[in-house]
């Protein structure tokens, strides 16, 4: 049975004028959230919340019946925890503005799981797809969860990944949780499937709340504030996705990068992160590194042995990382017609991998 905070709790944070900072204040000053609903103007207004709100919070309070907001979140099948709940994520509690209540649709991360949000480019390319799918299953084989953000690009790709490798995986929303705010609409498969493989949709938002460009920066401090680490994948300069790296660096959470081409926008915001002191990751141990794990749980593939003096002399190269074709001729001196021929018939043995531009990477 719930307990009767609850109730006004749920109806607290469903004022959109209070955000998770206001609402945590007025919590430490007035006690309880039933104490908070039922204060005075004049006592909200010695918690240093601006009175202007506060006028509309009065308002707000006077037509809103939190028993009924309650009992809509409890049939439509969303949870709720509280920042004091044993259930609540360990990590999410260590950030200085943690939600102080958390809706979810399924599994809640265990509280000693070892998560990695995976955040990029809405407009994420090949190269962040193949990147991982190189990058999570193994990952996934160590018993790493992965968090984003739903959304098309990256987010999306990071979900896909972990679910065709078996793995679990989390989204925070910048929405309610009722089915016709989540969005994009074409993922509600992946959610669904994220939801019956052990894994959540978790937002601090009620039911019946839009996504708003404004609930973004607050969605992107949970998706960094609930894992270890924050992998970057792609990003322009001006992406959003600098803002899930900056707040990782300020929750003293590690930012690792995925490296990408000096001619693609999208490398942008990973380069001038690892100028900033980032960690590059071309490999899943390089990242299991980054969470504090022992590298040789994921055994790394072998690399492919070459068959003639062309493989001979093209495999080390792209040891290195991928490359361009022209690259490839220069530094191996090899004619570009015996280049291009021995690619082919490296890829037809799944030695190697076209991964865009005609670039080429070990598979």
């Amino acid at each position: 049975m719930m307990d009767e905070d609850l109730k006004f709790l749920v109806a607290l944070v469903s004022f959109p004028k209070f955000g998770a900072q206001s609402v945590s204040r007025l919590l430490a000053s007035l006690g309880c959230a039933e104490a908070v609903w039922n204060a005075p103007a004049s006592a909200l207004a010695q918690t240093g919340i601006r009175q202007a709100p506060i006028d509309e919070f009065v308002h707000f309070r006077s037509r809103t019946a939190p028993d009924a907001l309650l009992e809509q979140h409890v049939k439509d099948g969303i949870l709720m925890v509280r920042v004091g709940d044993d259930t609540y994520p360990a990590l999410l509690k260590e950030i200085h503005d943690p939600p102080q209540l958390l809706f979810s649709r399924g599994t809640l991360p265990p509280k000693d799981a070892l998560l990695l949000a995976v955040v990029g480019s809405r407009a994420g390319d090949r190269y962040a797809e193949e990147a991982l799918e190189h990058l999570l299953p193994p990952l996934v084989r160590a018993g790493v969860g992965i968090v984003s953000g739903l959304a098309m690009g990256c987010d999306g790709m990071a979900h896909r990944t972990t679910l065709a490798a078996g793995g679990t995986t989390h989204a925070v929303l910048a929405s309610g949780l009722d089915w016709n705010h989540i969005g994009p609409r074409h993922h509600h498969a992946i959610a669904r499937e994220m939801i019956g493989t052990g894994g959540s949709l978790l937002s601090e938002l009620p039911r019946g709340t839009v996504a708003h460009k404004g609930h973004f920066p607050s969605r992107n401090r949970i998706i960094s504030g609930l894992a270890k680490a924050t992998l970057v994948v792609e990003g322009t300069g001006d992406s959003g996705t600098r803002i899930t790296a900056r707040l990782a660096m300020e929750q003293n959470r590690d930012v690792l990068v995925v490296p990408g081409s000096i001619l693609s926008p999208l490398s942008a915001l990973p380069h001038a992160l690892l100028r900033q002191g980032a960690t590059p990751v071309t490999c899943a141990n390089d990242i299991l590194e980054g969470l504090g794990c022992e590298s040789e749980h994921v055994p790394t593939k072998p690399p492919p042995t070459p068959q003639n003096a062309n493989e001979a002399a093209l495999l080390p190269l792209l040891s290195q990382g991928p490359k361009q074709v022209d690259l490839l001729v220069r530094e191996s001196k090899l004619p570009a017609a015996l280049v291009v021929q021995t690619l082919t018939e490296l890829e037809l043995r799944d030695a190697v991998k076209e991964i865009g531009g005609a670039t080429y990477r070990l598979a």
